[in-house]
């Protein structure tokens, strides 16, 4: 299951690498309380198992050996303008995952971005873990939109290109009704730090994990995309 966004950031010059790292690591400790272990993610490296030679986080923040890994990597090709880093939990296949966050300055063209890429992580295929990650990530980043959905969903059964599609999950900043989205079998509310209602995640699949392989599945998370669309409740890329 993929959770990803791009957004806008606002900033005028890049942080230092720790701080831009110390976003990562506040994502990572939360997925650490649903089963997906903080000392598994790990820095880049030239092959896997050098990889795991290193640990990215722990419990205070980043780790120093990922810090001066990415000084090194930013010496060799520097940019004022934006950077790349990412992370991964150190396992192949099946359980493994990437955190990767594009950070460009504000008068960059290229927007920034987050996503949570992974392949068979049973944590990730639980609604109640998703809905707690999305909550987590509005803290820490200005997201207009959050999409959660398995890989091929996107680039193959997605109804708009210049849209996000709905998937299993779409977190909207609106206020939305089930009248609006009858389609929509659940809308959960997503509240501020003063308790008040400032967005919605519209969920296409409210009993089980959403499967592309399901044709139900795609067919209702289609039906609510069209009529997100229809009532210009869905953002456009092109607009952000």
């Amino acid at each position: 299951m993929n959770i990803k966004f791009p957004y806008r950031s606002g900033i005028e010059s890049l942080p230092s690498i720790y701080e831009h790292l110390k976003q990562l690591w506040q994502v990572a400790m939360l997925l650490d309380t649903i089963g997906m272990p903080l000392e598994d993610w790990c820095p880049p490296a030239d092959t896997p198992d050098n990889a795991r030679r290193n640990v990215a986080f722990d419990k205070n923040g980043p780790s120093p050996a990922a810090v001066a890994i990415f000084h090194e990597e930013e010496k060799a090709d520097p940019s004022e303008k934006f950077r790349i880093l990412g992370v991964w939990n150190g396992k192949e296949d099946d359980g493994g995952a990437v955190l990767l966050h594009k950070l460009s300055i504000a008068s960059n063209h290229s927007r920034s971005s987050f996503e949570l890429n992974s392949k068979g992580v049973q944590a990730l295929e639980k609604k109640e873990n998703i809905v707690q990650i999305i909550n987590t990530l509005l803290e820490i980043f200005p997201a207009p939109f959050i999409q959660v959905s398995p890989p091929p969903y996107a680039t193959r059964h997605a109804v708009f290109e210049d849209h996000p599609g709905v998937g299993w999950m779409l977190y909207l900043p609106e206020i939305l009704t089930p009248a609006q989205v009858p389609e929509a079998p659940e809308l959960i509310p997503v509240l501020d730090k003063d308790n008040k209602r400032k967005g919605t995640i519209v969920v296409s699949v409210p009993n089980e994990t959403f499967s592309v392989k399901n044709k139900e599945h795609v067919k209702v998370a289609n039906a609510i995309e069209i009529r997100l669309a229809d009532q210009d409740l869905l953002p456009r890329f092109s607009n952000l």
